[in-house]
């Protein structure tokens, strides 16, 4: 699997997002669309970390804003529940972020820059902070900014910029 998920809920936005897109195709303004996931989803091994992490969203709310040239502006603030289903170990996260995602169709490149509290998850080839990432891939808290860019037909992240600081690895924080 390519392709960043910035946030320890992101099987949140996808929904939400394609809902706010097809709004947008009626409308000519901005569009909003206010949601409180609460269904949990999973994180296969291979995806971040060598094993498989459930993610049960808790008091979540995500506010997606789609504007009349397709950006989209996301906020995210949630209390997700990460468990590694091999052991049971479990953490709470606080994630507090805006998301601000743009296409450009000359590159069929998607660019996503992130600020606030975080998680970044890059599965394997997917260029990481320190070059191109190997199995599992990477699953850690930032704090700060993240700019990354995407093939939008395969979703492989081809650029990545952190600035910021790591605060967490979240595979290790699951692994005891």
């Amino acid at each position: 699997m390519h392709g960043s998920r910035y946030i320890a809920i992101g099987g949140l936005v996808g929904p939400v997002l394609a809902l706010t897109l097809a709004s947008t195709t009626l409308a000519a303004g901005p569009v909003t669309v206010v949601s409180h996931p609460t269904a949990p989803f999973l994180y296969p091994a291979g995806e971040g970390c060598a094993f498989d992490i459930q993610a049960q969203p808790e008091h979540a709310t995500v506010v997606a804003t789609t504007l009349a040239n397709g950006t989209l502006i996301e906020t995210v603030v949630a209390d997700p529940i990460l468990t590694n289903l091999a052991t049971g170990a479990s953490i709470v996260w606080h994630p507090r972020f805006t998301v601000v995602e743009t296409y450009n169709a000359a590159r069929n490149a998607l660019t996503d820059v992130i600020v606030g509290q975080f998680n970044v998850m890059l599965g394997p080839g997917d260029q990481g902070p320190h070059g191109v990432v190997a199995w599992p891939g990477l699953f850690f808290s930032v704090l700060g900014e993240v700019t990354e860019v995407s093939d939008a037909d395969t979703g492989a992240v081809t650029r990545f910029v952190l600035h910021g600081v790591v605060t967490g690895n979240i595979c290790a924080e699951l692994s005891h």
